[in-house]
């Protein structure tokens, strides 16, 4: 074997070199760690909405709740600290994205499904596209689709949420936030669970097969 083949097949089975090392853990224990750390981060990030009367979700939504989650992207998927500056803030207009295409499309149905999919929908292919700055592979329809249909899929989470929202939107004195927030906090942590991991599988996946040279350096 030749040393340019020996160095290759190295980095191959080193697998994804980003700002943290995972490389000698076992793959089914650093998926749900992942995945747990970006529950944590939704389900945190969203109780800032619990933690202000001027913060209404639905109505007034902070542009700040997809940092924690970027941040997370970035230091799983992304080798150099100064190439974090671009996702993360590709990030943080995904989101204002998703939630107006949800809020949109729930101004049209009566149906608590339909926006929460459809902002998961339109949240899940936005983030595959900016994970694709770092991993150009992923710009094909495969993980594209992947990614909107896991942030379909994952958005049902939000739709107790979005019931309880439509129940009690025409009353002034009903108290639709203690039985709806706690579903919001849920919600965030299952959609970034699954939207996060995915992203972070299928970078791993990505680079596994053709090694670095796709990766931002």
């Amino acid at each position: 074997m030749s040393t340019k083949e020996r160095d290759r097949g190295e980095t191959l089975s080193a697998g994804p070199k980003t700002l943290v090392k995972l490389e000698s853990i076992p793959k089914p224990v650093t998926y749900s760690g992942v995945a747990i750390l970006f529950a944590i981060s939704g389900y945190f990030s969203a109780s800032y909405f619990t933690a202000s009367a001027t913060h209404s979700f639905p109505d007034a939504a902070s542009p700040a709740l997809p940092i924690p989650f970027a941040v997370l992207c970035s230091i799983f998927l992304v080798r150099r600290w100064w190439n974090c500056i671009g996702p993360i803030l590709m990030v943080v207009v995904v989101w204002p994205l998703a939630y107006l295409a949800g809020t949109y499309i729930g101004m049209f149905t009566p149906s608590s499904f339909t926006p929460a999919c459809g902002g998961g929908l339109i949240g899940g292919i936005g983030l595959v596209l900016c994970a694709a700055v770092s991993y150009r592979r992923l710009l094909s329809w495969r993980y594209v689709l992947g990614g909107g249909g896991i942030g379909f899929i994952a958005g049902l989470a939000f739709s107790p949420f979005i019931q309880a929202y439509k129940l009690h939107f025409d009353c002034s004195n009903c108290p639709w936030y203690p039985e709806g927030m706690p579903s919001l906090l849920c919600a965030f942590g299952v959609w970034q669970a699954a939207v996060g991991t995915y992203l972070f599988v299928v970078s791993s996946m990505s680079e596994l097969k053709v090694g670095l040279p796709n990766q931002l350096h």
